[in-house]
């Protein structure tokens, strides 16, 4: 057995929150309230309420996500009954178990559509487009090497 075990904090959960926010459609939203607010900056001489628009442009574009994530994160508090629990990723034999405390998911290692890597982080996209987040640093048993050589020992019905 793998396990991977960190503490959810709130500045892990706004990390998370950062990388998901300009990603695919969200980033091609992003990109049309910024040319809304620099359309809003040349039509500020011709009409008053456009700085108000303006201002509200660059919240969609650049400060929404950061106010979304707050809430998800205060909502899961409030689950956990107070801030930074501790989420436990187990690799079994052929499932791996996601277990933060309130709430367990399970996936089969054929669930895992592609794994991303970069510095100290780790991401298995699964097929439902959920993402396991995983560090290096943080295998309490076995490492990221034992974890990958498991994963890929299985036949995740790749063509």
């Amino acid at each position: 057995m793998v396990q991977n075990t960190y503490q959810v904090t709130w500045k892990r959960f706004r990390e998370w929150g950062l990388e998901n926010a300009f990603k695919g459609a969200r980033l091609g939203i992003t990109i049309m309230w910024f040319f809304v607010a620099v359309f809003m900056v040349f039509m500020g001489k011709e009409i008053s309420i456009a700085y108000f628009l303006l201002a509200f442009c660059l919240y969609r574009a650049f400060f929404r996500w950061l106010v979304i994530t707050h809430t998800q994160y205060k909502q899961l508090c409030v689950n956990h009954k107070g801030a930074d629990w501790q989420r436990m990723i187990r690799f079994e034999e052929k499932r791996i178990i996601v277990d933060d405390g309130i709430l367990t998911v399970q996936y089969l290692f054929s669930d895992i559509e592609d794994i991303k890597e970069k510095e100290n982080k780790i991401w298995l996209i699964m097929n439902n487009k959920t993402v396991v987040r995983l560090y290096k640093d943080c295998f309490t048993q076995g490492d990221w090497e034992t974890c990958k050589e498991m994963i890929n020992g299985i036949d995740r019905g790749k063509k």
